[in-house]
């Protein structure tokens, strides 16, 4: 009895944080029944595994299955529900500020500005040139005398550790318009997909709103891994979200700008994204994410680039995170804790309890991505961002560890990143 009420409790919790988060309103009484089902179908399996003490390799697929299903299931339905939301909305005539960073990258400047530069005069286009030599800024002076709604200015740096969009971001949000628009230099969103943001934002009178960031700009292996990487951020997002956290991936927000007037970065800033992610939820800040609405982005082609991007993006957030510990972080350090030591213990409730976990969360990666893209490209990129997920679970324990066993504050002034990022 004991066995079958845990059970019901950890699937349903996981039920119940999807069915709030991912669907809101979409009045789906079919996916309703479907959810149920699937708990008391996966806590029967849990229980019946337990009672014959079977081996747990049936149930690592059947788990995963279930996991997978319900992700693709709620998903679907929330994009199918965006969709009916994207075709009744109205375009509203508001001042919109899209700025972004860019240095030594004469092809991403082209690809904004080309992109941007057609956007109706109510759209403005701010380019920071943080001190580029290869060319950047003086492309960007003379496509200013093209484009009317472009302007380009050289970024001035404090004296600060922060990240170069950290600093535009605190500038653009000085100037006098009604929305500000966060995004990397190769981040592009078109007319429709921004204008439906904003009127969404306007109506709902949110503090901001977000896109979803994709990589599906060429068929290869880093961009399916990449692609998956972005969904499984967003599906983080709706978990950590429940105890208090916030992941802020980096590009595709859109701000109100009265909301954002007191923002300001600290002396040292190790990940201008975290930072943000933490100030809107101390401060309370209303905002919605649009799973349909699409910021595409580059990567980098080679697999080995991505990946250790993927790690420097991992520590800077974690060392900022540890500033202001949260019930959320506590979590991961849990979870990484119980991971690392159920390998350990292959018999005790911890490794069953690590074993489960894993199981639907990657039963839910997989879900998603087939939710979102093709069988191929969901299948190639899930496999290999599992092994990148494997290594930056092991590098996670060993940042959390390293804070932990550090009796000085060095590691959170920025002794890991002692120069500032570029």
């Amino acid at each position: 009895m004991r066995n079958t009420v845990i059970i019901h409790v950890f699937v349903g919790k996981i039920a119940v944080i999807f069915k709030l988060e991912i669907c809101e309103v979409v009045e789906i009484n079919l996916l309703r029944n479907v959810i149920m089902f699937v708990v008391e179908f996966s806590a029967l399996f849990f229980v019946l595994f337990l009672r014959l003490n079977t081996s747990y390799g049936w149930l690592v697929i059947v788990f995963f299955l279930i996991s997978a299903m319900l992700a693709y299931l709620l998903f679907k339905s929330r994009l199918r529900y965006e969709k009916k939301l994207k075709n009744m909305s109205n375009t509203i005539s508001r001042e919109i500020l899209i700025f972004t960073v860019i240095k030594d990258d004469i092809t991403a400047a082209k690809r904004f500005v080309e992109h941007y530069g057609n956007f109706p005069q109510n759209f403005h286009v701010l380019v920071f040139d943080d001190k580029s030599v290869d060319g950047t800024y003086e492309y960007l002076t003379n496509a200013s005398k093209k484009f009317k709604n472009l302007e380009v200015r050289t970024l001035k740096r404090s004296e600060r550790i922060l990240h170069p969009k950290g600093e535009a971001l605190e500038k653009a949000l000085k100037e006098n318009y009604d929305f500000i628009f966060l995004c990397d230099g190769d981040s592009l969103i078109s007319l429709n997909d921004l204008n439906f943001l904003a009127s969404r934002m306007e109506e709902k009178k949110l503090d901001y709103i977000s896109a979803q960031r994709r990589n599906t700009e060429k068929e290869r292996v880093s961009y399916y891994s990449a692609d998956v990487n972005e969904i499984f951020m967003s599906l983080m997002n709706v978990l950590v979200s429940t105890v208090g956290g916030n992941i802020f991936p980096g590009s595709g927000h859109l701000f109100r700008r009265e909301s954002f007037k007191d923002f300001k970065y600290e002396s040292v800033c190790l990940s201008e994204d975290t930072y943000i992610g933490d100030w809107i939820h101390r401060h309370k800040k209303r905002g919605e994410k649009f799973y349909s609405v699409h910021v595409e982005e580059l990567t980098p082609e080679k697999f080995t680039l991505k990946l250790f991007q993927m790690l420097k993006w991992t520590k800077n957030g974690i060392f900022e995170r540890l500033k202001r510990p949260s019930w959320g972080t506590l979590l991961q350090y849990f979870l990484l804790f119980t991971i690392i030591f159920s390998t350990f213990r292959p018999h005790s409730c911890l490794f069953l309890v690590a074993y489960s976990a894993f199981t639907v969360l990657f039963g839910m990666i997989f879900g998603a991505a087939l939710a979102f893209k093709k069988v191929k490209p969901a299948v190639i990129g899930f496999l290999v961002f599992s092994f990148e997920i494997f290594l930056s679970t092991l590098y996670n324990f060993y940042l959390y560890n390293k804070v932990a066993l550090n009796k000085s504050d060095d590691s959170l002034m920025g002794n890991f990143e002692r120069t500032k990022r570029e």
